[in-house]
C-alpha cells in the first residue's frame, strides 16, 4: 500500500513538474510562444508552407503535452492548410478531422461547422460525393449561426461545389444566400466575390 501511495506521488510530482517546465521553460513562455505561432496568418503561413511545417508540428506537440486542447484545435486547423499547400492529400485530411473532433470536444460548433466546410472544400477535386456530404454536416451545424460570416462562406463554397456538379440553379441559390449574408455584414470584398461567383454560373 506505502508503494502505490509513493508512486502516486511521484507521478503526480513529475507531472507537475513537466506542466511547470518543458525544456527549462516555464508554461507560461510555451503558452505565450504557441500562442504567437497559432496566431501566423493566412497569407504568410501560405506563402512558405514548406518553412512552417516543423514549427507548427512542435507548437502542436507542446499545445497537446500541456493540454491546451483550443490551441491543439487551432493548429491541427493550420497543418492542414499548410499541408494542403504543400500537395499532401491525406495529411491535410488527417489533420482536418483532428480539428473538427478538438472543436466538438470543446463545444466550439460555429468552428467545428466551419471546419465541416472547409473540408467539403478541400475534397471537392477529389471527391466531390464526400464533399457534399462534409458540407451538408457544416451547413447544419452553421444554421445555428444564420447570418454569420462562417455560415455566408460555406453557402458560397456550396454553390461553387453544386457548380462542379453541373447544377448551376442550386448554385445560384448558395451563392445568393451568401451574398445576401455579406451585405448585410457590409463585407464589401465578399460581396465583389460573390458577384463575379455569380457571374461565372452565367458563363
Amino acid at each position: 500500500m506505502r508503494k502505490k501511495v509513493l508512486l502516486g506521488w511521484l507521478i503526480l510530482f513529475v507531472s507537475t513538474s513537466f506542466c511547470k517546465t518543458v525544456l527549462g521553460q516555464s508554461r507560461s513562455d510555451i503558452e505565450s510562444k504557441i500562442d504567437s505561432i497559432a496566431n501566423i496568418g493566412f497569407v504568410e503561413l501560405t506563402s512558405s508552407p514548406q518553412k512552417y511545417e516543423a514549427l507548427f508540428l512542435k507548437a502542436l506537440s507542446d499545445a497537446d503535452s500541456l493540454n491546451l486542447t483550443h490551441h491543439s484545435a487551432v493548429l491541427n486547423s493550420q497543418l492542414s492548410t499548410i499541408y494542403s499547400y504543400l500537395g499532401k492529400a491525406g495529411l491535410k485530411i488527417e489533420y482536418k478531422l483532428n480539428s473538427i473532433r478538438l472543436y466538438e470536444e470543446l463545444d466550439s460548433l460555429k468552428k467545428a461547422g466551419y471546419e465541416y466546410a472547409e473540408l467539403a472544400w478541400m475534397l471537392r477535386k477529389s471527391d466531390l460525393d464526400k464533399s457534399v456530404q462534409y458540407m451538408r454536416k457544416g451547413l447544419a451545424i452553421l444554421s445555428g449561426y444564420a447570418g454569420s460570416i462562417e455560415q455566408a462562406n460555406a453557402f458560397n463554397n456550396y454553390g461553387l461545389i453544386k457548380l462542379s456538379k453541373k447544377e448551376p440553379d442550386s448554385a445560384l441559390y448558395f451563392i445568393n444566400r451568401s451574398l445576401n449574408i455579406k451585405e448585410s455584414l457590409n463585407d464589401t470584398l465578399g460581396i465583389a466575390y460573390s458577384h463575379s461567383y455569380i457571374a461565372n454560373v452565367y458563363m
